[in-house]
């Protein structure tokens, strides 16, 4: 599981612009891939979710340290992060009232040597077990879960991720409906937040879900 960036460990340079592939109970590193769209802004992200982003953070630091004197960041988790240009524009944004992560099965020249967000490559399936449970305030996805639909881990990995959210913390995807993202599907996801005994609420806009955890 190599680290890139806002880490004290040191990151084996092979591993940089790579792919984890497994094939049965291996897992290799292989030339990573060029998908398109590895460096979206913050900007486009937002307008592709019609939601902002940036407004909930500001409104849920301001929730976080509403004791005087509190200066707790908000944990924001990038899922399916890219080059981590968006996490770039909310570091400019907030500086030290986030702390960052991206998450990527392919790693990318641009994570080495970040100081402010902490970029993890790792297989999918695995990837809420590198986070606390209530530990983080915001996770997005704007195109990295969408390569899951269909495949039955997809449920079962947002169900997981709720328990890793915080008290009214919130998990946002694109609508896919036209993928297939059914009502179906949505039940599932939400049998698999009360399995991992989670309470989550659902918000559906246009161009987005919302999930936010109630309990």
């Amino acid at each position: 599981m190599p680290v890139f960036g806002r880490d004290k460990r040191k990151t084996n340079a092979r591993y940089v612009n790579t792919q984890i592939v497994r094939s049965g109970k291996r897992k290799f590193f292989l030339p990573r891939e060029k998908w398109g769209k590895e460096s979206t802004p913050l900007k486009e992200i937002e307008m592709h979710f019609g939601y902002s982003i940036s407004n909930f953070i500001r409104k849920c630091f301001a929730r976080k340290n509403a004791l005087k004197g509190s200066k707790s960041p908000v944990i924001v988790l990038d899922w399916g992060c890219g080059t981590g240009k968006a996490l770039n524009d909310l570091h400019k944004m907030f500086g030290e009232k986030v702390k960052l992560y991206g998450f990527s099965k392919d790693s990318f020249p641009e994570w080495v040597g970040s100081k402010h967000t902490a970029f993890i490559q790792e297989e999918t399936n695995v990837s809420p077990r590198f986070f606390k449970k209530g530990s983080i305030d915001l996770i997005y996805s704007s195109l990295g879960l969408g390569y899951l639909l269909g495949q039955p881990p997809l449920y079962k990995l947002l169900g997981k991720f709720f328990s890793r959210l915080s008290q009214r913390g919130r998990l946002i995807i694109p609508r896919f409906d036209r993928y297939k993202f059914n009502t179906l599907l949505l039940s599932k996801v939400m049998a698999e937040a009360e399995k991992n005994g989670v309470t989550v609420r659902v918000r559906k806009l246009p161009n987005c879900l919302i999930f936010e955890r109630r309990g």
